[in-house]
């Protein structure tokens, strides 16, 4: 990309040269330079307004260019700086502002900042900024590069130009090309293959290694040098290092000098390093942790990486500037930073298993409404729920009006104690966006709690206060091992941030070890040999086992605080030992419950000499004493079978074996978190390359029904489920009886059949709080995929019948949204509300079960459409259908609906017929062998094709609404078949299906989750559509022929033609609608095709 020459930067820093670039960088930029001495003080002068940015919806974005009266860092006065701006901001009454905050050395900071109005009645209750730090010895590529792309014109485009996600993906599309070449100049000592595993697990830990160091140069700790590693790599003499720069400078900075303590190195430990770096090795910090130590099946002593890739390399990363600043919601410092960093690796395992980073927002409430519930549900009846709101999330009002909730001092401790006791789980934890997100929430929260309640407590520092949650709290797996790498990258880095500076002297390593702590492998299945292991805790342990899980908990601690002689495998085997002794100790109860019943079998044997009656009653006593029995030899030969396998074999992750003081001591998790991966049925294998694909989706049913065999057999789980369903009855698994699982996921299961059986399973089971949608903005832009986030609690023995399930709908984003008021009204209501901002639909359980039973005609559980008529369904609508409760029934008591014509049944090897290939193709309702884009097409006859229906319906819809009418033998590929039962119902039903009653349905009922604002339908879907039985001939037959023939246009158009308002007055006439009502609907329909299309294309 071309550089702008009219940029700013501290070379030819003035009020002209910024004059320069506003009015070259916009086309709507007016100068108005005015001098404001009044909002002069101690730490800003000079205020000067340069003009302002007058967009075309009348919105102003004020300029002001500000002097520092001191020295100014990327860290310095952060705040104030802020206050400063919003200051301006409401006095001056402006929408939003560009300020340039700069010092005496013309270092300066480009802010961009904007209210967030809170409902729609756009009252401001907070701030966001994104800015650039721009000094004259710091790098500076992401401040040009993104005033170069964008312009000035509106505010749209200055979001995108101060925009995380868009500076990710600029440097996400470089990272990518230098991280291949760095693969490629991987090498072998002795010219060997090199699998492409072994360049990806080296080049990885490379990065991280490097990146991480980037942090701790940026700290000052590496000889006190902002660019030592760039320095240091500089001093590589060919003639001295004859090995290379990897061999010669790297290995020795990585694997000593960051891995001894400081007494143990000396200038003579570094024979080839010069001075200073001499010098700066022997001082560099004991960092340890993992990072820094040798990786015995990664780090082959046989590779290397060739100096042209090293240099390369660094200097495409180092071009870039590192911040040790963490970014807040509403405060985003735009370099390169430890979320920066997940996002973009979050990339790479995108790539290949499904990751989508979640964004820190979604994140951020998640980790509060989780602990949230949490806390409501395990805390004293005192504390109630609206204050808990309040303490987690923020009220209406500006930050002074802000109350974190009114605890007493027990009350407050009681939540402290809660916190710093609560263990929380990913499942799927990626690049540890969930594990970071819980550790500031907790903080912050522990943090408020001391100061708003505990004033007489003494709060730990920030550094030892993070390395005890990470500990106590934070647990996750990760199938492939470099995930694990980047999660504990990104947990080191943010407690690197808060290390105070003269633990660089430490003579202890200053990194925690996380190998206990974030595992990899596969959180679904555990499997050695055929043995599928379940998650069992084993209940009730005798004195000697918990003895063992304290020694062991004691052993894990201290390899987490490096206070430990031990080896990770050795630790590791002690937990395989303490999980065989409690299988040992299972065998040989089971063993003597056996002989007891076997011997009270013998005892009624040798009295069988009694009347009849009673004998009778015996032989049916002697009968369950032998399925008992069997029973007992079953069980005992499963734990025999489950010890051979731990003796005999390398053991994958295992939860009840990796991690035993969560399984065996508190019967699971607090809470489960996650945004499970997102992996279609179709593309589901075995993530570890070792179980053929077929075998491991079996296994996938065998787990379910293993981990609640009383509720699930493998006969109910729908073949086509995709995987994160599978994550959802794991994750409920986990959890103790009191936990709390919250995941963001596709909404799919909510509409779709495969759904079905965990609906049936969660209405049966477990509270479900809240099933949450935004309507306004799709969380991940990257995917075609639309979520929602669903808070349930754990599997319970009974659940009540009357218990509402909380559907509610966002209609405004997330950052708009999520204030305690809101989840106040939702958590209240109990009734159906819509709001502009705000739609909530309590639902009773029973309600639920009952409907997706009534849906079927065999009174089987096939599930509803949570998703259209909670969510998204308006209540304007909701209540035509409930008027109308007893005139309308599904499509499927009306018709038969079969299934669509698929490509590979298309060909020219079958019998030709008359065939539409696309619904693009037709521009007409009624379709003959003489309609234009009819052709003649090679149709398999088996599977149904050969079926002919009177009317067809595309499986997927855009813009346009087309179902056909079918005039001759025509066959449609991807059209569902429907059949009337009674065929004078033909056309009737033709017609709603093409009215906007029809349209609106399908724009409720249609699968959204594909995310590119197509909607998708299945067989069981278009079934649920709502119509009148029978919609009388002689009320429709003056505009059945237009219908036919006429043009089909956009929605938008085809509804102001005049036989379309004919059409759609019929069917309002049978709903009894007024005047009015029409109106509304009509307004309504068109507001949501429209929100449809645009939240496609949203960020």
């Amino acid at each position: 990309m071309e550089l702008k020459p009219y940029l700013v930067l501290p070379s030819n820093f003035s009020l002209d040269s910024w004059i320069s670039y506003f009015d070259k960088a916009s086309s709507v930029f007016a100068e108005k330079i005015d001098h404001l001495p009044k909002l002069n003080d101690v730490n800003f002068s000079e205020i000067t307004a340069l003009g302002y940015l007058s967009f075309s919806d009348a919105t102003n974005c004020g300029i002001y260019l500000i002097k520092v009266n001191r020295p100014l860092t990327d860290r310095t006065a952060r705040k104030k700086q802020f206050d400063k701006a919003i200051e301006i901001i409401k006095q001056k009454q402006i929408q939003a502002g560009l300020f340039i905050f700069y010092d005496e050395d013309k270092s300066f900071r480009f802010s961009f900042i904007y209210p967030v109005y809170k409902g729609t009645k756009r009252a401001y209750s907070n701030y966001r900024r994104h800015s650039f730090y721009i000094n004259a010895d710091l790098p500076n590529k992401t401040y040009q590069l993104q005033l170069s792309k964008y312009k000035l014109d509106s505010l749209v485009e200055i979001k995108e130009m101060f925009s995380v996600e868009r500076i990710s993906d600029l440097f996400y599309q470089e990272f990518e090309q230098e991280y291949a070449k760095l693969q490629k100049g991987i090498k072998h000592l002795y010219n060997q293959d090199i699998t492409a595993e072994q360049k990806g697990d080296f080049s990885l830990l490379f990065v991280l290694r490097i990146i991480f160091l980037g942090f701790v140069q940026k700290k000052g700790w590496l000889g006190n040098n902002s660019k030592f590693i760039q320095n240091y790599i500089k001093t590589y003499n060919s003639d001295i290092h004859k090995n290379g720069i990897y061999q010669e400078l790297l290995c020795p900075l990585f694997f000593q000098a960051l891995n001894s303590a400081p007494s143990q190195k000396n200038k003579f430990s570094f024979p080839n390093i010069t001075e200073p770096f001499n010098t700066q090795l022997v001082n560099a910090p004991y960092l340890n942790g993992g990072l820094f130590r040798k990786h015995e099946n990664y780090d082959l002593d046989a590779l290397y990486i060739t100096d042209e890739a090293i240099n390369n390399f660094t200097e495409f990363l180092f071009s870039y500037n590192f911040t040790l600043e963490e970014n807040t919601l509403y405060d985003e410092e735009l370099e390169l930073n430890p979320e920066f960093l997940g996002i973009i690796f979050e990339k790479l395992i995108n790539k290949q298993y499904g990751a989508i980073y979640t964004p820190r927002l979604e994140v951020d409430f998640m980790c509060r409404i989780s602990l949230v519930k949490y806390l409501q549900k395990n805390c004293s009846s005192s504390i109630k729920l609206e204050e808990l709101y309040k303490l987690f999330f923020p009220e209406y009002g500006d930050e002074n009006e802000q109350t974190a909730g009114n605890f007493s001092f027990e009350e407050a401790k009681e939540i402290l104690e809660k916190l710093e006791q609560i263990t929380i789980c990913d499942p799927a934890i990626g690049s540890g966006a969930f594990a970071v997100g819980m550790l500031s929430v907790l903080d912050e929260i522990e943090c408020l709690l001391y100061e708003k309640f505990l004033h007489q407590e003494t709060p730990s520092n920030p550094f030892e206060r993070k390395k005890r949650i990470i500990f106590q709290s934070l647990y996750g797996v990760e199938v492939k091992q470099w995930a694990v790498w980047i999660t504990q990258l990104r947990l080191w880095i943010t407690l690197l941030i808060d290390a105070e500076d003269n633990l660089k002297n430490s003579e202890e390593p200053l990194l925690p070890s996380f190998d206990f702590k974030i595992r990899q492998g596969d959180s679904l299945i555990q499997i050695l040999g055929n043995y599928l292991f379940p998650i069992s805790g084993e209940g009730l342990v005798g004195l000697d086992i918990q003895r063992k899980i304290k020694e062991l908990i004691k052993l894990k601690t201290d390899y987490y605080y490096n206070k430990c002689s031990n080896k990770q495998f050795e630790i590791e085997k002690k937990q395989q030992d303490l999980y065989l002794d409690i299988l040992l100790k299972k065998r040989n109860e089971l063993n003597a419950a056996l002989k007891r019943l076997e011997r009270d079998s013998i005892n009624e044997v040798q009295d069988n000499f009694l009347d009849s009656d009673i004998q009778i009653e015996l032989d049916l006593s002697t009968k369950k004493q032998k399925h008992e029995i069997e029973k007992l030899k079953y069980q005992i030969n499963i734990v025999e079978y489950e010890i051979k396998q731990i003796m005999n074999h390398n053991l994958p992750f295992i939860w009840i074996i990796d991690f035993p003081e969560i399984f065996i001591e508190n019967r699971g998790f607090d809470i489960v978190i996650g945004n499970p991966p997102y992996v279609p049925q179709e593309e589901i294998e075995d993530p570890l390359n070792k179980i053929e694909r077929s075998k491991y989706k079996a296994l996938l049913k065998t787990m379910v029904a293993q981990d609640f065999p009383q509720d699930l057999q493998e006969s109910n789980i729908n073949g086509k489920s995709d995987l994160y369903t599978f994550f959802y009855i794991r994750g409920l698994r986990l959890l103790n009886p009191k936990g709390i699982l919250t995941f963001i996921s596709s909404n799919s299961w909510l509409d779709v059949e495969f759904g079905a059986w965990l609906q049936k399973f969660l209405l049966e089971n477990c509270p479900v709080y809240f099933i949450i949608d935004n309507l306004s903005k799709r969380v991940f832009r990257s995917a075609d995929i639309n979520t929602i986030i669903a808070v349930i609690g754990a599997k319970q023995k009974m659940v009540a019948s009357d218990d509402l399930i909380r559907f509610a709908a966002f209609k405004l984003p997330f950052e708009s949204s999520l204030y305690t008021e809101n989840f106040l009204t939702i958590e209240e209501t109990q009734n159906r509300i819509d709001y502009d901002d705000l739609r909530v639909n309590p639902v009773p359980r029973i309600k639920l079960l009952e409907e997706g039973l009534n849906n079927s005609r065999d009174n089987k559980y096939i599930g509803n459409m949570w998703g259209s008529y909670y969510i998204r369904s308006p209540h304007f609508f909701l209540n035509i259908l409930e008027k109308c409760e007893n005139k309308l029934v599904n499509l499927n008591k009306i018709a038969v609906i079969k299934g669509y014509i698929h490509d590979n049944s298309v060909s020219d090897k079958y019998p030709t017929k008359y065939f539409v290939k696309s619904v693009k193709d037709i521009n007409v309702l009624g379709v003959d062998t003489n309609t234009p884009g009819v052709i003649r097409k090679g149709i398999k006859s088996t599977n149904g094709n050969d079926i002919i229906a009177p009317i067809l319906y595309p499986r997927t819809f855009g813009s346009r609404h087309i179902v056909i009418r079918n005039l001759s033998n025509v066959f449609f590929k991807e059209f569902y078949k429907i059949i009337p039962i009674e065929e004078e119902n033909v056309d009737s039903i033709f017609i709603q299906l093409n009215s906007s009653f029809g349209v609106f349905q399908r724009e409720l009922i249609g699968l959204s989750n594909l995310g590119g604002g197509a909607l998708k339908f299945s067989i069981n879907s278009i079934g649920l559509f709502r119509f009148f039985t029978k919609i009388e001939y002689k009320d429709y037959c003056d505009i059945l022929e237009p219908l036919l023939t006429e043009k089909v246009d956009d929605f938008f158009v085809e509804c102001n033609k005049s036989y379309r308002i004919e059409l759609d007055d019929i069917i309002f006439n049978y709903l009894g609608l007024t005047k009015d009502e029409r109106r509304i609907f009509m307004d309504i329909l068109k507001d949501m095709i429209e929100n449809r299309l645009n939240r496609a294309s949203s960020c």
